[in-house]
């Protein structure tokens, strides 16, 4: 059961760190400001690199469970936050607004200002990679990192019951 479940926290985590240095660079290279939604975005995926670092040192099995279900709410709950930018951006409207500061229920914001602290806002004009937003490909990742995650947990566990 092991090699069925951990090799694949690695992947995970790396595909999110990815991530996020791909907001970096769009943010302190091609100097676009992250809005608030973009600051939820990105914490999503920290959640998900920190708890996939917890994971691969963590063997017990409601660990792994844990860790699995904070990371499907973790790319659920950016997934949304993808999608409302992605509205926001491709539908602009005067009546549409963003917060300019972000609501964590840790100051998150203040320990970590170069990634978390929200300077744009969300109707700004942004680049694309591949004529796609970075809201759209943020969505994707996030969406599959939560098809990913919970149905291979179930499957690892089904086939060690079975054997």
């Amino acid at each position: 059961m092991k090699n069925s479940i951990t090799w694949r926290w690695p992947i995970i985590g790396g595909i999110s760190l990815a991530a996020l240095g791909v907001a970096l660079f769009a943010q302190y290279q091609l100097n676009e400001q992250p809005c608030i939604l973009c600051v939820y975005i990105r914490m999503a995926f920290v959640v998900i690199v920190l708890t996939c670092i917890c994971l691969t040192k963590l063997k017990q099995v409601w660990g792994q469970a844990l860790g699995t279900m904070c990371i499907f709410i973790s790319a659920i709950w950016g997934a949304t936050f993808a999608y409302d930018l992605y509205q926001i951006q491709q539908y602009p409207s005067p009546f549409t607004t963003c917060a300019f500061t972000p609501e964590f229920w840790v100051p998150a914001d203040a320990w970590i200002p170069w990634l978390l602290q929200a300077r744009g806002s969300c109707a700004d004009d942004i680049s694309s990679f591949l004529g796609v937003s970075l809201a759209s490909w943020s969505g994707l990742l996030l969406s599959s990192i939560a098809i990913m995650s919970l149905p291979w947990e179930l499957v690892a566990r089904l086939k060690a019951r079975w054997q």
